[in-house]
């Protein structure tokens, strides 16, 4: 029982019931664009409903470069922040300030310096007509980015309909499968 406790605490996507999907609802690419380098488009619902975020990315020293929100779209936005693997990723750590903000709906926020091996967090919702018209932030996801040859490309990401996450997790039910695989393993010595 203490296991799936921990679980519990590990992976809220798998205890609150929420959908969770790697890999393929987050397109992040280069643009042409005067005003931006980089383009992030994410679904913000099960159907498609996408937000887009554009960036700039500028390398700054041999190590380091700088990433800022260029441009975002009109409709229900996305919130960018700086992330680190482990991280629980949620609407109370979002709340607690406990992640470096890249754009939220009623800031802008300075570029960060960042490595050439990052995380991006983002939070977004749709339109909830179905619910007095509030827009929701329900739709969790990290974005893993590394530097390949001058450019920035995307590595992995997971979007979390319903729930927070954590970031760096591929998937919650692999994760799970894989502890308990690790848990029988251990039993069986």
């Amino acid at each position: 029982m203490r296991f799936l406790a921990l679980l519990a605490l590990l992976v809220p996507g798998v205890v609150c019931g929420a959908t969770v999907v790697p890999d393929t609802k987050i397109a992040f690419g280069p643009v042409s664009s005067p005003f931006a380098d980089y383009r992030a488009r994410v679904d913000q619902d099960l159907l498609g409903d996408y937000t887009e975020t554009s960036f700039s990315f500028n390398q700054i020293s041999a190590t380091e470069y700088s990433l800022g929100v260029t441009l975002v779209a009109l409709d229900e936005e996305a919130d960018w922040y700086l992330v680190e693997a482990g991280d629980l990723f949620t609407k109370e750590s979002i709340a607690g300030g406990e992640f470096t903000p890249l754009f939220t709906t009623d800031q802008w926020f300075p570029a960060v310096t960042v490595g050439s091996d990052f995380y991006l967090g983002v939070n977004t919702g749709n339109w909830a007509g179905d619910v007095g018209g509030f827009e929701t932030r329900d739709v969790f996801g990290w974005v893993h980015l590394r530097v390949v040859a001058g450019d920035l490309v995307m590595v992995g990401n997971v979007l979390s309909f319903g729930g927070g996450l954590v970031v760096g997790v591929p998937e919650p039910s692999c994760f799970a499968l894989a502890c308990f695989g690790c848990l029988f393993f251990r039993r069986g010595r």
